[in-house]
Parts: C-alpha cells; sequence; structure tokens
C-alpha cells in the first residue's frame, strides 16, 4: 500500500464541524427547504438507504455529520433535506 489511504483518513477523523453560525445557518435553510417541501418525509427503505450512505463516510462521528453539523438521525429523514457532499440519491419529486 502506498500510504496514501492512512494519510487521508487520519486527516478526516481530525475534522471538525462547522461553526456554530455556520451550523444555524445549514439549519435555516434545510427547515425552510423542508417546510416548501410540505415536511413530507422519505419511505422507510430511504431512510435505511440514506443512513447505509452516512454509514461509509469518512465525515461521521456516531450521529453527526462533520460536513454540515446535522444530526443524522433526524436529516436523513426529510424529503428535501440532501447529503452535503451529493452522496444520497434524490428523492423524486411526487407532484
Amino acid at each position: 500500500m502506498n500510504g496514501k489511504g492512512n494519510e487521508g483518513r487520519n486527516q478526516v477523523q481530525t475534522s471538525r464541524p462547522p461553526s456554530l453560525p455556520r451550523q444555524a445557518w445549514n439549519l435555516a435553510r434545510a427547515l425552510a427547504e423542508f417546510v416548501a417541501d410540505g415536511c413530507r418525509t422519505v419511505t422507510a427503505e430511504e431512510y435505511r438507504g440514506r443512513l447505509e450512505m452516512c454509514d461509509a463516510c469518512d465525515e461521521r462521528r456516531g450521529n453527526r455529520c462533520m460536513k454540515c453539523g446535522c444530526r443524522l438521525s433526524l436529516k436523513a429523514r426529510g424529503r428535501a433535506f440532501h447529503c452535503p457532499l451529493e452522496k444520497w440519491v434524490p428523492i423524486q419529486s411526487l407532484c
């Protein structure tokens, strides 16, 4: 192995969540999108799929995403919410 994989992993493990003002902005924007979408949630299958994607992500720390600062168990439920790294499959509109 060339060692690059371990270097990147160590760097990611020291990542921190965004600043508190940035987290507040991320939350406000996400909630506005959620309300605009009618407060719709994803199916149980879609929810599990989203969390499985998070399980494999280096930005996950417990129930938290270090990229956006969100609590994953909540964020994965809202249909309008999205992964900041674009790892979740987009939910098609039912309209």
